[in-house]
């Protein structure tokens, strides 16, 4: 003997006579066409499955769902983890479709979740005027999202600059960071000295001239140290080839150039200087070395 399926919840809503037992044996319709509704407005779990796997109104508008949209950790996705920002994998990106009703990958008439969720994190930085860089991983995005705000309050400072270098640059192309980069707010420039006849102030700085305390105003140093050359780097990551390498390095570059000119204080300038690491044998072109066009100094006004 079969057992017969359970009504549905929203029969306690309704007049006691409904849910009466002799009553749902003898007419179980009522029961079981209230499932519909529940399944639409509040969700059921069950393995029938009667929305092909998509989420109902009420559980999408949970406050605890909804209202982490608008935040990029998610939270909702990750009920058991304390982690500042746990990595979207495919479980999670499974469950977001569950919500969104859309496919995990982009097919000819719907945009997959990925896609989604790359215009979900454009509009959050929208509304801190932050454009995000769509060369970036979906997780760096989001991680920049999560702690970029604080830095508003240190911007013109050398720790805020530092700061947004440190967060916005990823160099996802190797396995392994093959740049620093550091922001020197203080550089030794030739003191001015009372009486001497070789040193006079000018109204405008020129390179060598001298300045009052022997320190360079409105002025800062960007060190950039590069850990690897493309012969270890090439090793580690097989794929890479020696030139597509340093290719990257200079699209890392001019980006980083670019967000420098963006967060610096207005009215100052800087200059690139390279740090090299020692090589140990002859130089390969080609492996250990190429001829490239690497950006050693930006472009501009802005610049020394």
């Amino acid at each position: 003997m079969t057992s017969s399926p359970q009504p549905s919840s929203y029969l306690k809503l309704l007049p006691g006579i409904y849910s009466k037992p002799e009553t749902l044996a003898e007419n179980p319709f009522l029961g079981q066409y209230l499932k519909i509704f529940e399944k639409l407005m509040t969700g059921l779990d069950n393995p029938e499955d009667l929305l092909n796997g998509r989420k109902a109104w009420g559980q999408l508008l949970d406050p605890l769902v909804f209202g982490n949209f608008f935040y990029p950790r998610f939270s909702f996705l990750f009920p058991n983890d304390n982690s500042f920002m746990p990595p979207l994998e495919h479980a999670q990106l499974e469950q977001l479709s569950q919500y969104l009703g859309l496919p995990l990958e982009a097919n000819s008439t719907e945009a997959g979740v990925k896609e989604w969720m790359s215009e979900m994190l454009d509009f959050l930085a929208s509304w801190i005027g932050l454009v995000l860089d769509q060369d970036m991983s979906l997780d760096h995005r989001r991680n920049i999202l999560a702690r970029v705000m604080p830095l508003f309050r240190k911007r013109g400072t050398q720790e805020g600059l530092q700061a947004m270098i440190d967060l916005m640059t990823e160099f996802s192309f190797v396995s392994h960071k093959p740049l620093t980069v550091k922001v020197c707010d203080i550089t030794q420039a030739t003191p001015w000295r009372v009486g001497s006849p070789k040193t006079r102030l000018l109204p405008h700085y020129r390179r060598g001239a001298a300045v009052l305390g022997g320190i360079r105003p409105w002025f800062f140093v960007l060190r950039i140290t590069i850990h690897f050359l493309p012969d270890h780097c090439c090793h580690k990551d097989h794929h890479l080839r020696a030139e597509d390498y340093w290719d990257r390095i200079q699209e890392s570059l001019i980006k980083l150039y670019a967000l420098v000119d963006k967060w610096k204080p207005e009215h100052t300038t800087y200059k690139v200087r390279f740090s090299l690491p020692p090589r140990v044998g002859s130089a390969r072109l080609g492996q250990s070395s190429m001829l490239c066009s690497i950006p050693l100094q930006p472009q501009g006004e802005n610049h020394d």
